[in-house]
């Protein structure tokens, strides 16, 4: 998978996996550079220095699925596992005192886009609290 290409594009990276699981036409052939044309295409008012918004992630993946996403707050939990077990990714906005990192559910674990891994573990996170869920809306079903 994928490592962000630096401090600031956890969001896109994790925007570009999503997006390569939602729509099986998106395949990236230089990740690093669609990380900065991502990075750049969603922050044009946000600060690049600041990362990616939830807004900036929720506007990325519907150009990628026929699904609405949605930024749903740290509560939505159970919704967000459900969705993962249902197949769907789903980006989650991490940190301490501030939001400062993306990571996304897939399936059983999660992807963390800093070392680029695929983690079987769907509870610990590079930082203890969650912020929020980017969640596909009005779904049923699974993929």
């Amino acid at each position: 998978m994928p490592r962000q290409v630096d401090g600031t594009t956890c969001g896109p990276t994790v925007a570009m996996v999503a997006a390569a699981l939602l729509d099986p036409t998106y395949q990236p052939s230089d990740p690093d550079a669609e990380q900065r044309r991502i990075h750049a295409a969603v922050n044009l008012v946000w600060p690049r220095r600041l990362g990616t918004t939830p807004f900036a992630m929720v506007k990325f993946l519907a150009g990628h699925s026929d699904v609405r996403y949605g930024w749903r707050g740290p509560r939505a939990r159970r919704n967000a596992l459900d969705a993962a077990d249902s197949g769907w990714p789903v980006p989650v906005l991490i940190g301490n005192v501030v939001p400062r990192h993306w990571v996304l559910l897939i399936g059983p674990g999660h992807y963390d886009p800093s070392p680029g891994e695929f983690r079987e573990d769907r509870t610990r996170f590079s930082y203890p609290r969650v912020f929020g869920f980017v969640l596909p809306t009005g779904i049923t079903g699974g993929r």
